[in-house]
């Protein structure tokens, strides 16, 4: 607003006022920039390449650090080879890394001024450029000469990894197991064995893996390398038809395992338990699933088949008024009784200082100017993380600015300073973890589609966290992330006039193309809701392949979802309608 207005100085200062409290390296990046150009723009080249400089030395991962490098260099300043390496590796742009890097070290006077991260960087650069015997050099000059150096252990894994992205399987397993048996001491060591056992796993040779695994569970027993090959072990037993090896692997997993490993484990526990028909066995494997992750996936997954509910039921009815007053009362006398504080009077009124730390958010957030107003709001809510009265009452207070993304993660931070799964909160700070805002709008599209609006709530908070402004690497925008080539289809079948995909940062937009598309796939998928979640976010021809392999099947549909990211977005949605059902479903 200030460049648009011929007010640079103005933005500039604005810009380091920003920077002054911005912790994130690169929103940090992105506002240096901004005023390095608005300093061109004011005719001050000086000052804009000392403030370009000093992007390459503070962010030098950046685009904004290769941007301001490539600046420099035309402008005839000096940039030192080797962070003019590192900026170009993280950029990308490999011949001039492998160029800048050799060229630093050629003018280095004796090998003990240049450190193993150097040849670290080197081997990773080559090995981008496909020079797979250059980038294993590299490495081994790691090995060779800094055997103490702390680098030492990732440069062995760095040389398995080359083998295999040189589709070179046996050469990578060969070169992990050797860092087991020779190096075992190492802590890099767990890592090996589960990259070994991975990739028999993925190429047919089970066996093998389930040998190297168990191997992984008894020399390093305390690791999440352990835990996540004995995952592997038990799906490759399950897959294979041995039960009762698969039992062995989750039965071990359940001692060694915590949180949400432990839920999974025993989830599986519970589903062997009821395919072989001991059901007290299988409600106590359940039992320990809620108690290890109460607002998980399988904890939910686990309630459901204890109360014989199908997947992502509908409740009989919805609930979305409540007495406040009465309910704030509740909330705050727990939170005396849990938090042992002391405060007289109404515990929701923001203190003075919350007040003044969220003022000039406000501010920014008034005028538009989101980016800088959410930069403001996450540093106050980050700072008072670990004060759940503080937490409190900005929970209430940016829900009452319309800073819902904040408020969520505020109140987030109150249920978890006391410990317990949501549900085990009071309601009135439940809702506000999970609330249910643009309701209006929510329950014309649910109407509209005859489509569950909790599930619509529960798609909004995983995609954007109520944050309408919301935007993602593959152009993704507003509350529900619609993809630019979906949302343009989407927008012709709705006959929305003029759409441009700025449009979807307007709730009523927001929301309307995401409950077309997950209506769109429930029709697709007869209702089946996992894979309609599924097919929305990695699109329908992967959601039937992961269907016909599943047969049906709700939990072996999750198994059979081959994208990490995928499976993590249903499970958390299915957790999360699981608890919006909880604290909004009637009868």
């Amino acid at each position: 607003v200030l460049i648009s207005a011929g007010r640079r100085a103005e933005a500039v200062a604005q810009y380091d006022a920003i920077l002054a409290v911005a912790q994130n390296a690169a929103y940090r990046a992105d506002i240096a920039m901004r005023a390095a150009r608005a300093l061109f723009d004011a005719g001050d080249t000086a000052g804009a390449l000392t403030r370009m400089a000093a992007i390459l030395q503070e962010t030098p991962e950046t685009p904004q650090a290769y941007e301001a490098m490539q600046i420099l260099r035309q402008n005839a300043q000096p940039v030192d080879e080797y962070l003019r390496g590192r900026i170009a590796f993280a950029y990308g742009d490999y011949p001039t890394a492998v160029d800048a890097l050799n060229r630093w070290a050629a003018s280095r006077s004796s090998v003990g001024e240049i450190p193993a991260a150097f040849h670290l960087l080197l081997g990773q650069a080559y090995r981008a450029l496909g020079n797979t015997e250059a980038a294993v050099t590299a490495f081994q000059t790691i090995v060779e000469t800094y055997k103490t150096d702390p680098l030492f252990g990732a440069a062995l894994l760095e040389q398995g990894r080359t083998r295999f992205l040189a589709d070179d399987i046996p050469g990578a397993i060969g070169a992990y197991v050797s860092i087991a048996d020779t190096y075992g001491y190492l802590p890099e060591a767990a890592e090996a064995l589960w990259r070994a056992g991975y990739l028999y796993s993925t190429n047919d040779q089970p066996d093998e893996a389930n040998v190297l695994f168990e191997r992984l569970a008894d020399a390093h027993p305390n690791t999440q390398q352990a835990v996540d090959g004995l995952f592997l072990a038990a799906t490759n037993a399950y897959r294979r038809g041995n039960m009762t090896a698969a039992e062995h692997y989750y039965a071990e997993l359940g001692v060694k395992a915590a949180g949400d490993d432990r839920a999974t484990a025993y989830f599986w526990l519970g589903r062997l338990a009821l395919q072989r028909g001991d059901s007290p066995a299988a409600g106590q494997a359940f039992g320990q699933v809620i108690a290890a992750a109460p607002d998980s996936f399988f904890a939910a997954r686990a309630r459901d088949i204890i109360d014989g509910r199908a997947a992502f039921a509908r409740p009989a009815g919805l609930q979305f008024s409540f007495d406040d007053a009465a309910q704030i009362a509740e909330a705050e006398s727990w939170l005396r009784t849990t938090f042992n504080l002391t405060q007289e009077g109404a515990l929701w009124q923001p203190a003075p200082e919350l007040i003044a730390a969220t003022q000039r958010g406000a501010e920014l957030w008034a005028v538009g100017a989101i980016d800088e107003a959410a930069a403001e709001f996450n540093g106050v809510v980050e700072a008072n993380r670990e004060n759940p009265l503080a937490s409190y009452q900005l929970a209430i207070h940016l829900r009452g600015i319309g800073a819902y993304y904040y408020s969520v993660l505020a109140a987030s931070y109150v249920i978890r300073a006391a410990n317990v799964g949501t549900l085990a909160a009071p309601p009135f700070i439940a809702r506000m973890r999970y609330p249910a805002y643009y309701l209006d709008l929510v329950l014309r599209e649910a109407e509209r589609y005859e489509v569950d609006p909790l599930l619509i709530l529960s798609l909004i908070r995983h995609e954007s966290l109520f944050n309408t402004f919301a935007t993602a690497a593959a152009g993704e925008k507003g509350l529900t992330q619609v993809v630019p080539g979906t949302a343009q289809y989407i927008a012709e079948q709705l006959r929305f006039p003029d759409y441009q995909h700025s449009d979807l940062f307007s709730p009523y937009a927001g929301i309307a193309f995401g409950a077309f598309y997950l209506n769109e796939q429930l029709d697709r998928f007869d209702q089946n809701t996992t894979a309609a979640l599924a097919g929305y976010n990695a699109g329908p021809g992967r959601a039937i392949e992961w269907l016909e392999v599943s047969g049906g099947d709700p939990d072996q549909f999750m198994t059979a979802i081959s994208i990490d990211s995928t499976r993590t977005y249903v499970e958390r949605i299915y957790g999360y309608h699981a608890i919006y059902r909880a604290l909004y479903g009637a009868g």
